[in-house]
């Protein structure tokens, strides 16, 4: 009785932990001193995705086909994958401003698309950095915010998440998603040591 007790609570826990420990991207766009500093980083599951190609770097737009591109300047081919649910619009603005320099990799969404290096595999690891000189949130035309898109289902959903200004406080549910992560592996190393 005590062990069917502890393997459900096991499968509960993780069945409810699961979305909550797996990978996804987050992309945050900030002030830093005279400049806006965008970042991003993770891995995004692609599998749910109908994949094409695009030409991207790094740049911002609030509105008319929104975009949201963390990486260097200058164009590139870019995988786009589409098929991703989320916002319409990231601000006020319809002018595209590139950014002033950056690094890493192109990782962003486009038009409720998604803008990853070209020949990206699924799973892989993610970074990049832009920097927009000179420049503040309202000038670039961005309204401050958390903005997240979605994707697939079961093993296959992902997310990506955005947040422009001040970076939100943990939520609730993220406090008790990793509160979860951390009872599944407290369970699992209970039940070795038995």
């Amino acid at each position: 009785m005590k062990r069917s007790n502890s393997l459900l609570l096991l499968a509960l826990a993780s069945h409810f932990a699961a979305p909550a420990c797996r990978g996804s991207v987050l992309i945050t766009i900030a002030q830093s001193g005279s400049d806006v500093v965008a970042s991003g980083s993770g891995t995004i599951n692609t599998t749910a995705l109908t994949s094409g190609v695009v030409i991207g770097q790094g740049l911002v737009r609030g509105t008319s086909t929104y975009t949201a591109i963390v990486g260097p300047p200058g164009s590139v081919v870019t995988a786009f994958f589409s098929s991703v649910l989320g916002p319409t619009a990231l601000g006020a603005s319809s002018s595209f401003h590139i950014a002033s320099s950056g690094t890493g990799d192109l990782i962003g969404v486009f038009d409720s698309g998604l803008i990853l290096p070209s020949g990206y595999v699924s799973g892989s690891s993610l970074s990049g950095m832009s920097v927009y000189t000179g420049a503040t949130l309202p000038l670039l035309g961005l309204t401050a915010g958390s903005y997240t898109w979605t994707w697939g289902a079961g093993a296959t959903a992902d997310s990506l998440t955005l947040n422009i200004g001040a970076i939100p406080e943990p939520s609730e549910t993220l406090a008790v998603a990793g509160a979860v992560c951390l009872g599944v592996a407290f369970l699992r190393r209970w039940q070795r040591n038995r």
